[in-house]
């Protein structure tokens, strides 16, 4: 079984249930406490709708805490976690033009990218 990802009625990622599982879980934490949503709505237990716009601005709140002068880097590491599914996300929506962040982070995802099944 699949955890199904869609944006904007796109699917950008398919991940086996556990892997779908415990990325969503980890989203769920980084909203509560950024207090900042990140436009998931759960269809089914094995599947999110996203909106395009709010996880972009959600992606770069992560990006701007992660590269930020001040930051914290063993927070870094645990948003990384994240960052590199999502960015691939939103690249595949069209959205990977309107984030901006440390290079690093965006040459992770792209090696993320091809472990990555639609």
């Amino acid at each position: 079984m699949s955890y199904v990802f869609d944006i904007d009625d796109i699917t950008v990622w398919s991940p086996a249930l556990r892997t779908g599982n415990i990325y969503a879980g980890f989203v769920k934490v980084i909203e509560e406490e950024f207090h900042q949503v990140a436009g998931f709505t759960a269809v089914a237990s094995d599947m999110a709708r996203i909106d395009g716009q709010v996880f972009t601005r959600f992606v770069n709140l992560l990006l701007e805490t992660v590269g930020g002068p001040n930051a914290n880097r063993l927070l870094g590491w645990h948003l990384r976690t994240v960052l590199g599914p999502s960015i691939v996300m939103l690249q595949r929506a069209d959205y990977g033009g309107n984030l901006v962040g440390v290079e690093a982070v965006f040459k992770e995802a792209e090696v993320l990218e091809l472990q990555m099944p639609r």
